[in-house]
């Protein structure tokens, strides 16, 4: 099975937070070709660790297998990870 990893949290002094004004978005997972979509919401403000809770959760693990592989973003523009890296 193919995992979804996430690159919103910056690893390195310099690095992009790109959760950062992104805390109340959905999180849209798409499909490797765009055409298929899953959005979950937050319940409050997203944190690291809750994006990275949620794209290990039945729903978008069983999306992951059934479309073979999937894209992760914020509001729809922020890509934040994906089954490819």
């Amino acid at each position: 099975m193919t995992s979804l990893k996430l690159v919103a949290r910056p690893l390195r002094s310099g690095e992009p937070d790109l959760l950062s004004g992104k805390e109340t978005s959905s999180l849209v997972i798409r499909d490797l070709r765009g055409m298929h979509f899953l959005h979950l919401e937050p319940r409050a403000e997203w944190t690291h660790a809750q994006l990275e809770m949620a794209v290990c959760s039945a729903d978008v693990v069983a999306f992951v297998r059934e479309h073979g592989g999937a894209d992760a973003y914020l509001a729809d523009d922020q890509w934040i990870g994906s089954t490819e890296i």
